[in-house]
């Protein structure tokens, strides 16, 4: 069954803001990953909510745990692009072991995004 054309079009409406230059609009509430295919090798693009902010980090949430295909991606291949607001940098996966204090508990799972040149932009929670 495919999905009807409306669907499509709200779905595919938060990339094409970024593709615009128009990813502002989304606040700092979204974030957009651009991650390589780990079967295709192409560029894919991931519009991602930020459920939290911890030291004014995004904190997002994989509510398909490890079966997002946008995190099996960037686990595969950790090089990544970040579009946040009005702000686009390169960035680099790196999965940890646990992070502390996201909503008072820690997290045992998760992959950190951190930006090239050290400075972290970003925690990754798996929900499993």
């Amino acid at each position: 069954m495919s999905m009807p054309p409306t669907m499509k079009f709200l779905f595919a409406a938060p990339n094409k803001l970024y593709q615009w230059r128009l990813g502002w609009l989304l606040t700092k509430r979204m974030v957009q990953i651009e991650h390589v295919g780990r079967k295709s090798g192409l560029i894919r693009r991931t519009v991602l909510e930020v459920v939290e902010h911890s030291n004014g980090e995004p904190v997002i949430v994989s509510g398909f745990g490890e079966n997002s295909a946008w995190l099996l991606n960037i686990t595969s291949n950790p090089n990544v692009g970040v579009n946040w607001s009005r702000e686009s940098f390169p960035a680099v996966a790196v999965r940890v072991d646990g992070v502390a204090g996201l909503g008072g508990a820690g997290v045992d799972n998760a992959v950190e995004v951190v930006a090239i040149g050290g400075v972290g932009i970003g925690v990754v929670v798996v929900v499993e």
